[in-house]
């Protein structure tokens, strides 16, 4: 049965928006990942710490995320439920 949860749209939204946006882009900074998943800078700290969220690389003081990790994700929790 399909079950039209708030965060599961949001996480549709995010990818929709993803393949518009990003095909000419190979990474994301914390603040464009954050839009993307319409979440806070800091959930996406929280995210990484606890480990739901793959960590990234960095470029100086700025942590980046691939695109690829991020479409994998978004694809790993679309249809995930809590």
């Amino acid at each position: 049965m399909y079950v039209n949860h708030p965060s599961l749209e949001r996480l549709r939204q995010a990818s929709r928006q993803l393949a518009s946006q990003t095909d000419a882009l190979e990474s994301v900074t914390q603040r464009q990942l954050a839009d993307l998943l319409k979440v806070s800078r800091q959930h996406v700290t929280h995210m990484v710490d606890r480990g739901e969220f793959p960590p990234g690389f960095k470029v100086g003081r700025c942590r980046r995320w691939r695109i690829e990790q991020v479409k994998q994700f978004i694809k790993q929790n679309e249809g995930a439920e809590k």
